[in-house]
């Protein structure tokens, strides 16, 4: 009975030895019951995901700015237009829990929003909440409605809309076209195509020192070249809006026939290396909106009404 307790004693301490070696191990990693992870203050932009839950009204936003002082977000959208409301935050308490890990997991903060709904483009976003996504690294905060959160892996595993963000400055721009030297090459290019009926047919070519090529085919006021130029001024803000459609992220092509007769509309951009073109049926209801807004937005700064009208 004596060398019995012995041995019971013995693995008793062998117990506690290894318990406090693991505790301190977990405290070290991180990896503990007490990991804690906030939505902090800044600019966030919006980051594509291969989350089936990822919402396309991600396409439709430029920017989030979280003011946690004065307790306010700030959503800029892509066609300039703005949504400011104010959130609460909930007490940690409250915070859910997800990426189980083998000791713990990740309680995420809360922020409700005052609004009963977001709305944007087509997706409605009901009691929209704010939750800083897990795992604590990459830092991910996501816009999706209130409902159950945690339980896995993400803030987003039920079936809700989510849109992801990562911090980031949307005022950064990807196409660097204020650093640009004045014998840096860029080329912007729009072609509208034909269609069943009375489309304008006709193409623009914008180079980076202003100089514009119009070339009217069908149905436009003006047929064959003319050329003009814009200013500097005029140029940065082209630049600006690939920037804010993401346009190196969307795909090549989207030439679904939805319906059928609509036109084409092909864009394209050259700068610091890189070349994407893009080419959008108008019959193709699963187009990025924004995509269409840049593609209006050529038109526009460009002024192509004085030729087609």
């Amino acid at each position: 009975l004596r060398k019995l307790e012995v041995i019971m004693n013995k693995k008793l301490h062998i117990f506690i030895l290894v318990s406090i070696v693991a505790l301190t191990f977990v405290t070290l990693t991180g990896c503990s019951m007490n990991r804690w992870v906030e939505v902090e203050g800044g600019d966030y932009v919006p980051v594509d995901t291969d989350s089936v839950h990822t919402s396309p009204a991600a396409d439709l936003i430029n920017s989030v700015h979280i003011d946690r002082e004065n307790n306010s977000i700030k959503l800029v959208l892509a066609d300039g237009s703005t949504i400011t409301n104010s959130f609460s935050a909930r007490s940690k308490q409250e915070w859910p829990s997800g990426c189980p890990a083998n000791l713990g997991s990740t309680r995420m903060e809360v922020l409700d929003l005052e609004l009963n709904k977001i709305t944007i483009g087509n997706i409605v976003i009901n009691n929209p909440i704010l939750v800083r996504n897990c795992p604590d690294d990459p830092e991910r905060v996501i816009l999706r409605e209130d409902g159950q959160i945690g339980g896995a892996g993400t803030a987003c595993a039920q079936n809700v809309t989510c849109i992801h963000f990562k911090p980031g400055n949307p005022n950064e721009s990807i196409y660097n076209s204020e650093a640009m030297s004045e014998n840096e090459y860029v080329i912007i290019t729009l072609e509208r195509t034909a269609c069943f009926g009375t489309c304008p047919v006709y193409s623009l070519t914008i180079r980076e020192e202003g100089a514009v090529v119009y070339e009217g085919k069908d149905f436009v006021e003006v047929k064959g070249k003319v050329e003009t130029t814009i200013t500097q001024d005029q140029i940065d803000e082209l630049i600006s809006e690939f920037e804010k459609v993401d346009y190196f992220a969307l795909e090549g092509s989207y030439t679904a026939r939805t319906i059928t007769d609509a036109p084409t509309v092909i864009t394209s951009i050259s700068i610091d290396g890189k070349t994407k073109t893009i080419e959008h049926y108008h019959g193709d209801f699963s187009t990025p909106e924004n995509l269409k807004y840049l593609e209006d937005g050529i038109d526009e700064i460009v002024n192509s009404d004085q030729w087609i009208k």
